[in-house]
């Protein structure tokens, strides 16, 4: 592409190639730049090529996914065969959450049994969003048996095992993978991902060593984020601030803007959790920047419920309640109303600190509803799950307390981005079994709690606690 644009510097076609070259090994801000440029040319183009190059152009953000949707539909009227058109606008649908629009999209894109696995690892992942995990794993072997065998597939079998819990199964298929190519450094971090959810910490470690040893860009990054993990579950916080600001650096070098923003979001908790509530605002307002220039709605979304979480630490109510009420407004003027889950949840922590665990429980457990199958690296179930564990609690309902906290302890990818809400569930599960009278089970869920933080940072209040129950449980 690079050869047929030197030779013809309109050549917008070739532009929007390179665009989608440059997605698939993850230089987004390369993707946005040529993506931009076949945009700027594609006027003269007939009717199929201009409109897809508009759709994909409109749909780099989610600000004008209103356009994107209107030009997709516009192609598939003129084209109802246009297979790219189907594939992207049902990532789209995907990203809207709005799941059946999905599957008709990505079925359209296979019917024809094109060999590409876009279209298959696309419906694949909506199933495992509806929770059909079956039916994302029958998909994939379909493709598999009857296409063709590709490392891509066997990468996207394997995260549907990790979603099923099915580790070894899912390490199976990571080995097919790499033997069909060794090269792809992406699938390092879901085997790490796989060994980490498996509880093999130290080949998890050992794994992302060796994806930041690949060199690539991507990996420098993403393996601080394997790094990050599981100090945060070790309790480690201070090292896992600094394995957040290196990734904040790398992103920054490599222009890495949507990755810089994930690992802002886990610096907000991981300083509001060591008392510094100023450095926590100070990475919103530069994740905020971020969000607002790529039209990121969802990651705003996102921010706004950290920036409110954020307010209700310091005490700073009556904040919190003006970011709950900015979110409100920006969710219901967006195009996927299942995210005021976002709302709900901060609303929810609203009432937690104040102590009326009813009202809670009212926000959270509708919030919890919104949420799709577990999916993905970046969900956030287990702190839903968390939250709700401690309102059931604070109402005397011990055993809905008790099986909110036992569910994180049973999640796979739901509780990967998130491994503090899976350590401190131990924690809590050894106070509603306290006061629940059975001391046994206490000091079986305090001990394995003080196992994971055995080598945390000094001074947490959660360790120095359940020494004391424990004592005191034994004594």
């Amino acid at each position: 592409m690079e050869r047929a644009t030197a030779a013809d510097p309109e050549f917008a076609m070739a532009y929007r190639s390179m665009a989608m070259a440059y997605s698939n090994i993850k230089q987004y801000a390369k993707h946005e730049e040529y993506l931009r440029k076949a945009f700027e040319l594609s006027g003269r183009l007939p009717d199929r090529e201009r409109l897809l190059i508009e759709a994909d152009f409109y749909r780099t953000s989610q600000t004008t996914y209103g356009q994107a949707i209107e030009a997709y539909n516009r192609l598939l009227e003129l084209y109802p065969d246009e297979r790219i058109a189907h594939n992207n606008s049902a990532i789209m649908y995907s990203d809207l959450e709005q799941w059946d629009m999905a599957e008709e999209r990505y079925q359209a894109a296979i019917k024809d049994k094109d060999p590409s696995i876009q279209g298959y690892g696309g419906l694949a992942s909506v199933y495992c969003y509806l929770g059909r995990y079956e039916e994302a794993r029958d998909v994939l072997q379909d493709y598999i048996e009857n296409i063709q065998d590709s490392f891509q597939a066997r990468l996207d079998l394997a995260d549907v095992y990790l979603n099923m819990g099915k580790f070894d199964q899912a390490l199976a298929e990571m080995d097919r993978a790499f033997s069909l190519n060794p090269t792809i450094w992406s699938q390092l971090f879901t085997r790490g991902s796989i060994l980490y959810l498996k509880g093999d910490m130290d080949a998890a470690r050992d794994t992302y060593r060796e994806l930041e040893a690949k060199g690539n860009p991507g990996a420098k990054i993403v393996c601080n984020l394997g790094f990050l993990l599981l100090d945060i579950l070790h309790g480690r916080l201070q090292s896992a601030i600094a394995y957040s600001e290196k990734a904040i650096a790398l992103c920054q070098t490599y222009n890495q803007a949507g990755w810089e923003i994930n690992f802002h979001l886990r610096l907000i908790d991981l300083y509001l959790n060591v008392g510094k509530g100023e450095e926590a605002l100070s990475h919103f307002n530069q994740a905020w920047k971020l969000a607002v220039e790529r039209g990121a709605l969802t990651k705003q979304w996102l921010l706004l419920a950290s920036k409110g979480a954020c307010q209700l630490k310091t005490q700073d109510v009556e904040s919190a309640l003006a970011t709950a009420g900015e979110l409100q407004a920006s969710i219901q003027s967006g195009l996927n109303p299942k995210a005021i889950r976002e709302y709900d949840y901060l609303m929810g922590l609203n009432e937690l600190e104040k102590g009326n665990f009813s009202a809670a429980l009212e926000h959270l457990e509708k919030g919890k509803s919104l949420l799709p199958a577990e999916n993905g690296p970046f969900n956030a179930h287990s702190k839903y799950s968390f939250a709700l564990g401690k309102a059931y609690h604070g109402t005397g309902e011990l055993e809905k307390a008790r099986a909110s906290f036992e569910e994180i302890l049973a999640m796979t990818s739901g509780r990967l981005f998130y491994p503090e809400f899976y350590v401190l569930a131990l924690y809590e599960l050894g106070k509603v079994f306290q006061d629940q009278g059975n001391t046994q089970k206490a000091v079986e869920y305090f001990e394995r709690f003080l196992e994971s933080w055995k080598d945390a940072d000094p001074g947490l209040p959660e360790v120095g606690d359940a020494k004391e129950r424990v004592a005191a449980l034994k004594q």
